[in-house]
């Protein structure tokens, strides 16, 4: 038995760790970076906001964030557009590529 053992155990040395990796729908990298936000983008906080209610308010009406445009520049908001962890995959409604990026731009 324990020669059975120590067999399995030098066996699986020296084995990479099996990693699971995520699937990305459009692996198509993104045409801006996310910035330091506010002032110099083509996109207005306007605009933000009508993309905001689209796309943000039935989850995150209540977050600070959906608030101000000072609110919304100091938040996580465009490290998560940014890395597609927002909306997450199962988001009622998901966001376009072209809606992306103008969120994108804005946090220029």
């Amino acid at each position: 038995m324990l020669r059975l053992v120590i067999l399995l155990v030098l066996a699986s040395c020296g084995r990479e760790p099996h990693v699971v990796t995520r699937y990305v729908e459009n692996p198509t990298p993104p045409v801006v970076n996310p910035g330091t936000g506010g002032g110099t983008s083509d996109v207005t906080y306007a605009e933000m906001q009508t993309l905001l209610v689209e796309y943000c308010v039935a989850c995150h009406s209540n977050s600070p964030f959906m608030q101000s445009e000072g609110q919304l520049l100091s938040s996580s908001a465009k490290d998560r557009v940014w890395s597609r962890t927002m909306p997450p995959s199962n988001a009622a409604k998901k966001l376009p590529e072209n809606v992306r990026q103008k969120m994108l731009v804005f946090f220029q």
